[in-house]
């Protein structure tokens, strides 16, 4: 038992568990598993009533073997690279990178992505990629000629807000009313207790559930939205009793939750 404490980066807790599990898998399974937030074993403990029959036919790592097989590569790294390109980038990074630039008038670009460049990096071996511990390694070969060692060494940082402290403290109230155990029954998709004990393992400190609170909840806010009629913003409302954490989640889960949709 690893108790989440929070951390950030390569010394996330969070990130060392799913690296684990993703370990005994193979090349394709451990890439789902990596990017998955609940792999097919946990959707059918999760899901109930005919959401299960719908899984018998659900088969992620046959469609992420055909995707590995499309990239005509027999490396690894090339065929994880090329899923990212055709998958990853497009269907999730990318038009949440445009969503919310565009929201807060901002002009995002991606020079890496040039179609050429992009061409040209998938001639490049696979060793001159990932060298021992060093990733990026060809292009921070590059960099050294142009920027300082302090920006080459950085550690990456990406888009991520706290979710997993603000689920624990001033979004808790909001997380616990919109997946209250009898409004996950009504809506007919969850097992109530299965989400209750995601939330007890993620507000005790047991695990990092952020990704899965997070999913449960924008899916709550979608069917009140779409099978119920309910504005997301009446529904966040319904679910606060007032207070900072109601002026948290108006200002930041809203404004998340509303630019999803478009």
């Amino acid at each position: 038992f690893l108790p989440d404490l929070g951390g950030k980066g390569r010394f996330s807790v969070a990130r060392l568990r799913r690296f684990v599990c993703s370990a005994e898998r193979n090349p394709c399974g451990a890439y789902l598993r990596l990017l998955s937030t609940f792999d097919t074993d946990e959707l059918r403990q999760l899901l109930v009533g005919n959401c299960v029959n719908e899984l018998k036919h659900f088969a992620p790592e046959e469609l992420m073997a055909k995707t590995f097989h499309e990239s005509g590569s027999e490396s690894v790294l090339n065929q994880m690279m090329f899923a990212d390109v055709t998958g990853y980038l497009p269907g999730d990074l990318l038009p949440l990178t445009d969503r919310m630039s565009m929201t807060h008038s901002l002009e995002v670009r991606v020079p890496f992505l040039d179609h050429e460049l992009l061409e040209f990096a998938a001639s490049i071996p696979p060793e001159m990629k990932i060298r021992r511990l060093t990733k990026k390694y060809i292009l921070k070969k590059v960099g050294a000629k142009l920027l300082p060692k302090k920006i080459l060494r950085k550690e990456k940082r990406g888009f991520s807000v706290p979710l997993s402290f603000w689920f624990r403290n001033e979004l808790r109230n909001f997380v616990e009313k919109q997946l209250a155990p009898e409004r996950v029954a009504k809506m007919g998709y969850f097992d109530p207790k299965k989400v209750s004990a995601i939330l007890r393992e993620h507000f005790s400190f047991r695990a990092n559930h952020e990704n899965k609170i997070w999913g449960l909840v924008v899916f709550a806010l979608w069917h009140d939205l779409y099978m119920r009629g309910i504005p997301c913003q009446e529904s966040v409302s319904y679910a606060h009793d007032g207070g900072n954490s109601n002026s948290l989640a108006h200002g930041t889960l809203g404004k998340r939750v509303s630019s999803s949709e478009e």
